[in-house]
């Protein structure tokens, strides 16, 4: 995995924005670092997980894996 210079990005600089989404909306930080990765990169987040989902994805770049289309 080193050898494949996969880019990577410090959690430190994802914090505020993380914690920032989880107080928002009542998520976890956890899932709330990937969504502010995804924001950082101006990208969309697409998770599994329905719920997150479904609580994030009409104010955020969030969509789940399951939705048609």
């Amino acid at each position: 995995m080193l050898e494949r210079n996969f880019p990577t990005v410090p959690l430190r600089s994802l914090l505020e924005e993380a914690y920032a989404i989880a107080s928002a909306f009542d998520r976890g930080v956890y899932d709330s670092l990937y969504v502010a990765l995804a924001l950082s990169a101006s990208g969309e987040f697409v998770t599994a997980d329905e719920r997150l989902a479904n609580a994030l994805a009409a104010h955020l770049p969030v969509k789940w894996l399951g939705a048609a289309g």
